[in-house]
């Protein structure tokens, strides 16, 4: 293998190089190339996610404004490169399926803290139509067409691997990419237990009790023009978590933190959380000294899962109006866990309600944590990192 070119559709973020294992890959004499496809496939993103970016200026890292600079880049890869592609297969990322066909470049997919296409498979049918006519329009009518043409006909390459942290959703993968009997899977550890092997000698950041939020940045998140209906009233979704966290402060005797989202930037948004403590970009030690955790459809209710911690999801008026689909979620999970979420605005909150929520069913637990977290989890955080795994898996494609 000559090159790896990581096709990714959203500005890319300082902290994708831990969570693509760049270091190892470098370290391992394993050349790599990031090229930003936003401009071409997520509009949105590309114009809002300005904050916490990688150094554009360094010669391995492109950013794509039109499909001619994209296609000049894979064209000049060479032969021996492999893609590996942040998307899924469907209509808006054919056309770069179809440029790595054109240069013979095979390409894959890594997803290290899979979790919800599971949960998005148990969603009852029902709900998935009803969900699909309330939003629907145009584009995703096209789409959800495409997907369900048989996947030779679209004209390109299925992909030529799969690295992931669920061997559970092998399966759901097969049926969500372009997949056949050549495709490699491999199966490593989350990327919330990499995290976590990281940080394990890592001191506190915060010296009191307290619990944490995991922020979804939802209102403002990039990636949210993507869902077809959604509008979600910022003011009333962030003002329904400041009451409740004032609720928890004031009943629980600790302080509340936010674990901000990797994509989000408070600095515009700065009264969203005026008055509580916003981290960014430590979650994993956040979640590790917490009493107990906040959620709602975050895949980083990973981190709670890894340090076994107490884990209450929530949701508001806001976010059930304007964005059902999280619901569904979040509904979805807190059930794997043998929980239910809060209504926080919209039900009677009480200590003795939230002390049943919070309690931990350790089977559940066990179970989610062999399934997402690491296979045969013993609740320690010890072991190799997978970079090295990883590494030599993509060498040898």
């Amino acid at each position: 293998m000559k090159k790896i070119c990581f096709l990714i559709d959203t500005p890319i973020l300082k902290s994708y190089r831990s969570y693509y294992a760049l270091d190892a890959l470098a370290e391992n004499g394993i050349d790599y190339i990031l090229v930003d496809t936003s401009p071409l496939i997520n509009k949105m993103a590309h114009l809002n996610v300005k904050k916490d970016l990688i150094d554009y200026n360094r010669e391995n890292v492109y950013l794509c404004k039109n499909w001619k600079e994209l296609g000049k880049v894979l064209s000049q890869l060479g032969q021996g490169a492999v893609a590996i592609d942040s998307g899924s297969y469907e209509l808006g990322h054919l056309r770069v399926y179809r440029y790595l066909k054109k240069y013979r470049i095979p390409y894959g997919y890594m997803i290290l803290n899979s979790c919800y296409e599971t949960a998005a498979q148990l969603v009852d049918t029902k709900t998935k139509i009803k969900n699909f006519i309330k939003t629907i329009n145009p584009k995703k009518i096209l789409n959800s067409i495409f997907v369900r043409l048989p996947r030779k006909w679209s004209g390109i390459d299925p992909a030529s691997f799969v690295i992931s942290n669920a061997a559970t959703e092998i399966d759901g993968f097969k049926k969500r990419f372009y997949c056949n009997s050549v495709t490699k899977f491999l199966i490593v550890h989350s990327n919330a237990y990499e995290e976590a092997l990281e940080h394990r000698t890592d001191k506190r950041l915060i010296n009191e009790k307290y619990c944490v939020w995991i922020d979804s940045y939802v209102p403002y998140h990039p990636d949210l023009s993507q869902i077809p209906g959604a509008n979600i009233d910022d003011e009333s979704y962030y003002r329904a978590l400041r009451s409740f966290f004032h609720w928890i402060e004031e009943h629980y005797d600790l302080k509340v933190v936010v674990a901000a989202h990797p994509r989000s930037d408070y600095t515009k948004h700065n009264e969203a959380y005026e008055g509580f403590q916003i981290y960014k970009l430590h979650t994993c030690e956040l979640v590790r000294n917490a009493e107990f955790v906040l959620s709602a459809a975050s895949a980083s209710f990973l981190y709670a899962i890894t340090y076994n911690k107490p884990i209450l999801f929530i949701y508001q008026k806001a976010l059930f109006e304007g964005l059902k689909c999280h619901i569904d979620f979040i509904n979805v999970l807190a059930n794997e866990l043998g929980t239910r979420p809060l209504y926080i605005d919209g039900e009677e909150i009480s200590k003795e309600k939230i002390d049943r929520l919070l309690v931990i069913h350790k089977d559940k637990y066990k179970k989610i944590a062999e399934k997402y977290v690491k296979n045969g989890f013993n609740g320690k955080i010890e072991g190799k990192s997978y970079k090295k795994q990883i590494a030599d898996f993509l060498r040898n494609i």
